[in-house]
């Protein structure tokens, strides 16, 4: 098979034998030609290899691999004739390539759900606080004003004022947005709740008053 390789891809194989042996020149290889024959009597000249050692290095090198599986040259993509080590070199850049693309498809798997999450909490921390309302009502507290915590707290101040409403307060909650006051919470009878809403009526600043109290 050797001497049928060396023949047939013979343009191939001269292109680099004289790196496998140094000593032949270029007038040598020249008047090898692709002969076996001529190859094998070369390197017993220039080495002083027996005809038996000769063959064993011809053998040792093996012309085979410029075969494919079919007799065909390795090649590139051009078409153009590779040494089996740069074949090789092409061969693990394109393993070192998907093997980038596979790690780079999973950080992006990793990578983007944590993203997100990091997002989300981030969205969450800047989100302004909302105070619950007091047990038993769903209003939340918006935030208010300065002129508005004024009336708030002036109403709480003229409702624990009052001994009847004092108890109460805890069950009470009030909020103002822009003079308007919000009751809600829980009271024991609607004499209580009305109070609560006509005092909080006659507040200086205050323009509308929202009953949201329960009687219980």
């Amino acid at each position: 098979m050797n001497r049928e390789v060396l023949e047939s891809q013979w343009p191939q194989i001269r292109e680099i034998l004289s790196e496998k042996f140094s000593n032949l020149t270029d007038e040598d290889i020249r008047q090898i030609n692709g002969r076996y024959d001529q190859l094998v009597a070369k390197l017993q000249q220039k080495y002083g290899y027996s005809r038996e050692e000769a063959e064993e290095r011809i053998r040792s090198w093996n012309f085979d691999r410029f075969a494919g599986a079919k007799g065909q040259v390795i090649r590139d993509d051009k078409g153009q004739v590779m040494r089996e080590d740069r074949a090789r070199k092409v061969d693990d850049n394109a393993y070192r390539a998907e093997d980038n693309s596979s790690m780079l498809k999973w950080l992006l798997g990793l990578g983007l759900p944590l993203l997100l999450l990091g997002l989300y909490f981030l969205s969450t921390a800047n989100s302004p606080e909302v105070t619950p309302a007091s047990r038993g009502t769903s209003q939340e507290i918006v935030a208010e004003s300065p002129a508005d915590r004024v009336i708030s707290s002036g109403l709480r101040d003229a409702f624990n004022s009052q001994p009847n409403f004092a108890s109460q307060m805890r069950n009470i909650q009030i909020t103002t947005n822009n003079g308007v006051v919000t009751l809600s919470g829980t009271v024991p009878s609607r004499e209580v709740r009305d109070n609560l809403v006509n005092t909080a009526q006659s507040y200086n600043g205050v323009r509308q008053v929202i009953d949201r109290l329960t009687i219980r």
